[in-house]
């Protein structure tokens, strides 16, 4: 889950507030004010209330429905590292992060586990951008030599 940091922006800028009289009046610190704003983290229930309330909104208006883009996104979002997303998953490191990197598709056993630690619906992992397709050699194009004589090596620089 996100917070609509644009949003935040406008409110508090609406109130004449700056970010360190937000963070000042919720408890906390302005370079977290700051983080909400532009990478949309979410803050503590408790500041996240006292946000709201300081904005005159709902804790639901500031909060964006998830739409992640990646496993990455959705696991920085959730603030863990991808060692612990791993033990949770009872795999490797280098499983997870190859599948986080996109070089293999989400097992179907991971959903219900990364649904519930991402707090998202199984559908929507199902639906994130799956490994790039390889391309063929047709569609490379043919390789070129450059630099190299008809032998293979590489020829000696004109003086």
């Amino acid at each position: 889950m996100r917070i609509h940091g644009n949003l935040l922006r406008k409110l508090r800028k609406r109130l004449g507030l700056t970010q360190q009289e937000v963070a000042d009046a919720i408890g906390c610190s302005r370079s977290s004010v700051s983080e909400w704003e532009t990478r949309g983290r979410v803050p503590r229930a408790a500041r996240l209330k006292a946000l709201a309330s300081l904005l005159r909104v709902k804790v639901s208006d500031l909060l964006a429905p998830p739409n992640p883009t990646s496993l990455k996104e959705l696991r920085t979002s959730a603030g863990l590292l991808q060692e612990s997303v791993a033990k949770r998953l009872g795999v490797r490191n280098t499983t997870y992060c190859d599948v986080e990197n996109g070089r293999q598709r989400i097992p179907a056993r991971w959903i219900p586990i990364l649904s519930e630690l991402f707090d998202i619906p199984g559908p929507a992992l199902i639906q994130l951008p799956g490994p790039p397709k390889k391309s063929t050699k047709a569609q490379r194009g043919p390789r070129r030599n450059i630099g190299l004589d008809s032998g293979g090596a590489r020829g000696k620089a004109s003086t």
